[in-house]
């Protein structure tokens, strides 16, 4: 029997990190946050989804290098906001970061495709 390891993903990092700020026996207790990583994870993927519909006209206005940075952009916010556990904000920057996520799948996958040609 062959044993693999299995590694751990950033939502699964994030949802240990919300779990323990909603547990109040927790030492990172939190005490009016409500959020949780499950779905805050299934916003960000729901959002990202829909807007890939959209992303072609969006990086057909900015760019591909402005773009990426956008998308960038929002995945640091989104994490930024983990450090301050406030729900409403959390909820509103897993948005944020799934049209920032689209933005840089579909960038990134024009970038490789142009660079080759």
């Amino acid at each position: 029997m062959r044993w693999h390891r299995r590694s751990r993903s950033s939502s699964c990092d994030q949802t240990v990190i919300i779990d323990s700020a909603t547990d109040p026996n927790s030492t990172g207790y939190v005490e009016d946050f409500k959020g949780d990583g499950y779905i805050a994870s299934a916003v960000v993927n729901a959002v990202a989804f829909i807007t890939d519909f959209f992303t072609p006209t969006i990086l057909g206005f900015l760019g591909l290098k402005y773009s990426l940075f956008l998308g960038w952009i929002s995945y640091a916010f989104f994490v930024t906001t983990l450090y301050f556990m406030v729900t409403e904000l959390m909820y509103i920057a897993a948005v944020v970061y799934g049209v920032g996520n689209a933005m840089v799948s579909v960038a990134a996958v024009r970038l490789c495709i142009f660079s080759v040609l």
